[in-house]
């Protein structure tokens, strides 16, 4: 018998592209839904933590106390979040409808990052403790299934916290940072957003790699039998 005969041939690679575009795209339809669900969690309990910086709180044990200078940014923060919340009725809208072009997601993304940033800006800037929630944009574009989107949340996170750094630094004293801890957050943030990256190229290149070898043993068996 031939060498030839005995020998697998590699499969198309078509065949084994296929199967992770629709992985990608079912993954990609509920991850979308999974982040709306958490962008809507995460601007209520924002705008509650800011009525209670507002108002103060007091029930029981939990006693927070009113803060100063956040009635002057109340009815900025107010018609942030009302934008805001807009962007989860545009997705559940285009959900239930199935239209999700691939670009939906960067759209929806690049808007929680504009909301965010505008937020911080009449906020307390980089200084505040909000500016975790950059890396929060940056776990739920994970969530997606794609590669490239993590890396434009990665850029537009950073480009986001240069602003409100720049803004601080050329305007705002009161809220300013040492340098070093604005380099530290962008690193942070690029480190993050190149971990997360390369972990999406990692499953898919496993998949690939069972997806390749399970067509080459079904091939061996064929041509075996």
């Amino acid at each position: 018998m031939s060498e030839t005969s005995t020998t697998a041939s590699a499969p198309d690679t078509s065949e084994v592209a296929a199967p992770w575009y629709a992985v990608y795209r079912a993954q990609a339809f509920r991850g979308e839904e999974r982040v709306n669900a958490i962008r809507v969690a995460g601007i209520l309990l924002f705008y509650a933590l800011h009525l209670a910086n507002l108002n103060g709180i007091s029930f029981g044990p939990i006693q927070l106390e009113a803060v100063e200078g956040v009635r002057e940014i109340h009815a900025a923060i107010t018609a942030i979040v009302a934008g805001w919340l807009a962007v989860p009725l545009i997705v559940v809208v285009a959900l239930r409808s199935r239209r999700f072009p691939r670009w939906f997601s960067y759209l929806t993304t690049a808007f929680d990052i504009v909301f965010l940033t505008c937020t911080l800006l009449v906020a307390d800037g980089p200084s505040s403790a909000v500016c975790v929630a950059y890396f929060v944009l940056l776990a739920g574009s994970v969530l997606r299934f794609q590669a490239a989107l993590v890396r434009f949340t990665t850029v537009g996170c950073m480009l986001g916290y240069g602003l409100i750094a720049g803004q601080a630094t050329l305007y705002r004293e009161a809220v300013r940072v040492p340098r070093y801890e604005q380099l530290m957050f962008l690193i942070a943030l690029g480190l993050v957003g190149g971990v997360l990256s390369r972990m999406l190229i990692s499953v898919r290149e496993a998949a690939e790699h069972y997806r390749t070898r399970v067509l080459l043993e079904d091939s061996a068996t064929g041509e075996g039998a």
